[in-house]
């Protein structure tokens, strides 16, 4: 699941918002729901589709209180993502909402986890560089590719030549910046990996609770 994770990389964040306004269209009536959840289920679409979120998303919570219905699930973590354009502090309950929409709804699950990966991963903030998983990601690849440069100059600079034909003191200097430079790449690793483990975590805690 992992290297799953690890391929949203690429994805840009504002895709989430144009998956978004499919929202109205994507609320069906279950087969077999009982009337009054139904009635109550069509009068929080009506009044998602009238602007009223807030008392859309109340009702919705009541009812999957009731019963954990994945189609329930997906329409709260819909609305709760559009919220955090806004508030923050909503990321993490719109992402647990669409997790357990992705276990539960045969039909959203692949739209509630790609979802769901986008709006963990682009909060995802590292706080000793400021960025999020993929800026962690683009900047190890660049420092990689240095890496990689200044391996080359540093061979081509010292391989195949006697001692008494280099200075020393630089050619240490140098060797020390690739290995600083290697070890740095090994850092911004090291939180790309943590990122994925911890929505790993996250994705288990749902996988119990539903």
């Amino acid at each position: 699941f992992a290297d799953k994770a690890i391929q949203i990389a690429g994805a840009k964040q504002g895709e989430i918002w144009g998956k978004l306004l499919a929202f109205a269209q994507d609320i069906k009536k279950k087969a077999g729901t009982a009337p009054v959840a139904v009635s109550l289920i069509q009068r929080a679409t009506a009044l998602y589709k009238s602007g009223n979120t807030d008392e859309a998303l109340r009702i919705f919570k009541e009812e999957y209180k009731l019963k954990k219905d994945g189609a329930i699930a997906y329409n709260i973590g819909i609305i709760l993502a559009q919220k955090t354009k806004t508030e923050k502090n909503l990321v993490a309950e719109a992402v647990n909402y669409l997790l357990e929409a992705s276990i539960l709804s045969p039909t959203k699950s692949k739209k509630a986890m790609e979802l769901a990966e986008s709006l963990f991963f682009s909060h995802c903030i590292d706080k000793n560089t400021g960025l999020n998983y993929n800026g962690l990601i683009q900047r190890a690849e660049t420092m990689k590719k240095a890496l990689k440069k200044k391996t080359d100059e540093f061979n081509a600079k010292y391989s195949g030549k006697e001692e008494d034909e280099v200075d020393k003191k630089q050619m240490d200097s140098d060797q020390k910046a690739l290995i600083d430079l290697g070890k740095n790449i090994g850092q911004l690793e090291g939180k790309i990996r943590k990122a994925v483990e911890d929505f790993n975590k996250i994705l288990e805690q749902a996988r119990g609770r539903v």
